[in-house]
C-alpha cells in the first residue's frame, strides 16, 4: 500500500512538472509569484505572478538586457503598496541607466517575496534592478 501511494505521489509530482514547464513557467517563479502574503511596503512595488499572483500593474522589460531574465519577466506584473501612483504601468530599468528617468518618478523595487522562493529572478535583480518608473509619477509617457 505505501509502495503505490509512493509511487502515485511520484506520478503527480512528475505531471505537475511537465504541466510548469509546458506553459513556460518554472516551479520557482509559479511558487514565487502565488505565496503572496501581503502586500508589499507602502512606496514600493513588488512582482506576481499574472495567473494569481494578486498583482493587476503592467511591468515594462523593454530596458532588460538579459534575454533569459526579459522572457522569464512575461510572466509577471506588479503589486504596489499604498502611496504608489501608476496609472498603466512601470517601467524596470537596469541601475545603469537610472539618470535617464527623474528620480521623482523612481520607486523601490520590493524583492523579498521573491528572494527564497524564486532565487534565479532574485539573483538577476538584485543590485541591478533596484527600482521601477511607474507612470503615475512621470511627467513624460510610456
Amino acid at each position: 500500500m505505501k509502495a503505490q501511494l509512493l509511487k502515485w505521489g511520484t506520478i503527480a509530482i512528475v505531471l505537475l512538472g511537465v504541466a510548469l514547464f509546458a506553459a513556460g513557467v518554472s516551479p520557482y517563479t509559479a511558487k514565487a509569484a502565488t505565496l503572496q502574503e501581503a502586500p508589499p511596503p507602502a512606496g514600493t512595488c513588488e512582482l506576481t505572478w499574472k495567473n494569481g499572483g494578486g498583482g493587476n500593474i503592467a511591468l515594462y522589460a523593454n530596458y532588460v538586457t538579459d534575454a533569459g531574465l526579459k522572457q522569464t519577466l512575461q510572466d509577471y506584473n506588479l503589486l504596489c503598496g499604498t502611496g504608489v501612483k501608476v496609472t498603466s504601468g512601470c517601467i524596470l530599468m537596469p541601475n545603469s541607466n537610472v539618470s535617464a528617468l527623474p528620480a521623482a518618478s523612481q520607486t523601490p523595487l520590493y524583492l523579498v517575496n521573491i528572494q527564497a522562493t524564486s532565487p534565479w529572478v532574485y539573483s538577476h535583480l538584485n543590485g541591478q534592478y533596484n527600482s521601477v518608473w511607474c507612470d503615475g509619477n512621470m511627467t513624460f509617457a510610456l
